[in-house]
C-alpha cells in the first residue's frame, strides 16, 4: 500500500512553456475538490502510468481509499506521519504489480503521486 498527498492547495509546481521558460502553477482548495470529484465520477482514478506516459498504463494498481482533508489536526493522514493541510487530497493505492513494486517503488525511481489532466491556466502577475 502507498499513501500520500495527491494534490496540495497552493503548492507551486514548476512548468516550462514552449520556449523552455519556467513558470509555476498551483491549485486552490476548491479546484482540488472539483478535480477529485471529477476523477472519481469519470472512473479514471485507477488509470495509472509512470511519469505521465499515458501510452504505457500499469495494471494491478488501484485506489483503495481517498479523502479531502477537512480538519488537519484530526485527519487520518497524521496516523501515517503526515502533517496535512486543509484541502489536501490524499489517497491510498494498493499495488499488486510486483514489477512496479520492485523496480519503481522499492528502488525510489518514483517518489510520489502526480495527478494528470488538462487544466485551464490563468496568468497571475
Amino acid at each position: 500500500m502507498l499513501i500520500g498527498p495527491l494534490m496540495t492547495p497552493g503548492k507551486l509546481i514548476l512548468r516550462k512553456d514552449e520556449s523552455g521558460d519556467p513558470y509555476y502553477v498551483y491549485f486552490t482548495e476548491d479546484t482540488i475538490q472539483q478535480i477529485a470529484h471529477k476523477a472519481m465520477e469519470d472512473k479514471i482514478i485507477d488509470r495509472i502510468n509512470i511519469e505521465h506516459d499515458s501510452s504505457n498504463l500499469v495494471d494491478d494498481i488501484f485506489l483503495a481509499e481517498t479523502w479531502l482533508v477537512e480538519n488537519p489536526e484530526k485527519d487520518k493522514s497524521t496516523d501515517y506521519g503526515f502533517s496535512p493541510i486543509k484541502g489536501q487530497w490524499f489517497g491510498i493505492y494498493k499495488v499488486n504489480n510486483n514489477e512496479i513494486w520492485e523496480d519503481y517503488i522499492k528502488t525510489g525511481k518514483v517518489k510520489g503521486f502526480s495527478v494528470e489532466g488538462f487544466f485551464t491556466e490563468k496568468l497571475i502577475k
